[in-house]
């Protein structure tokens, strides 16, 4: 029996049966537990590919069959600070026959932690697995004993996040990878929770690393007044649509958005095409890129 009586399609790590599953950690307050995916899809590809890697299947092989699908267990949503975090044990299946000496499904623990501005993408990965990612170049952070033991890869615009403490936070341990992206700092390490205990370990680690993240880069205080415009923002699927939403804006929701950490913050006070057009050129080539990223989300399945 798993958590909550939770039914899965896909058999458990080995020696799961008599490992007694974990309970909600007591780091935070109002726990949930969260059946199906309990990430956005965004995130949960980069669970996948992560857990792939980490196994020894990267997505730069061809081998694609397989491989299924990555499913959670033990997965658990609450509040600490006004952050939503997120802590799960994530599945992938995998054939047998791809491993010398491992026969169980391979299994990752994870951990999110929200903060309160768009993230460009950022991996950093310890050197024990392949390559999770093989698009851009590596980016040294300068710190030659971290650059040793970690592969930094992505957005240039992320890499002041990796400040001395971030870096010594990271650097505790050298089995897991962390994405920089969106709304969340999310960790990923080969191997399961196999209690609450190990969770709440977790998301103590993120915490401090999340309160070592620069302030001019990353704010304090995560402000979710902004959560409805945020969902019908994610409705958007044209420009008609863009120029709809920013014209039937209240007074109201206008100085929500202006106050807000998102790139949108600065469109609202725009009320026509030709006004939106005119600020978007406006701005400085990172502040547009933040924005085309809360359009798009780029896919490769």
């Amino acid at each position: 029996m798993h958590l909550f009586g939770h039914h899965h399609d896909a058999p458990g790590p080995h020696g799961s049966p008599a490992t007694p599953p974990p309970q909600p950690p007591a780091t935070t307050v109002g726990w949930q537990p969260v059946d199906g995916r309990p990430f956005l899809p965004a995130i949960h590809d980069l669970v996948h590919d992560t857990t792939r890697a980490m196994y020894g299947r990267p997505r730069s092989q061809t081998q694609y069959l397989g491989i299924g699908e990555t499913i959670y267990r033990d997965a658990f949503r609450g509040i600490f600070d006004g952050r939503t975090i997120i802590v799960a044990n994530a599945l992938t299946p995998m054939d047998a026959g791809f491993f010398e000496d491992y026969r169980g499904t391979p299994v990752a623990a994870v951990a999110a932690v929200e903060v309160p501005t768009l993230l460009f993408p950022l991996l950093v990965q310890s050197r024990r697995f392949p390559d999770i990612v093989t698009y851009g170049g590596e980016s040294p952070t300068g710190d030659a004993l971290f650059d040793q033991r970690f592969r930094v890869t992505g957005a240039g615009e992320s890499l002041p996040l990796l400040t001395d403490v971030v870096r010594q936070c990271v650097a505790t341990r050298d089995d897991w990878a962390f994405w920089f992206t969106d709304y969340f700092v999310v960790s990923i390490s080969r191997g399961s929770y196999a209690t609450s205990d190990e969770m709440n370990r977790r998301v103590g680690d993120m915490l401090t690393l999340v309160a070592a993240l620069p302030e001019s880069v990353v704010p304090r205080q995560v402000d979710h007044s902004a959560d409805d415009l945020a969902a019908r923002i994610d409705r958007i699927e044209s420009i008609e649509d863009a120029v709809a939403f920013l014209q039937a804006l209240t007074p109201a929701e206008r100085e929500t958005l202006a106050r807000s950490h998102t790139p949108l913050a600065a469109f609202a006070d725009v009320r026509t095409p030709e006004e939106a057009m005119a600020r978007l050129m406006s701005l400085d080539v990172p502040s547009r890129m933040q924005l085309f990223a809360v359009f798009t989300r780029v896919r490769d399945r």
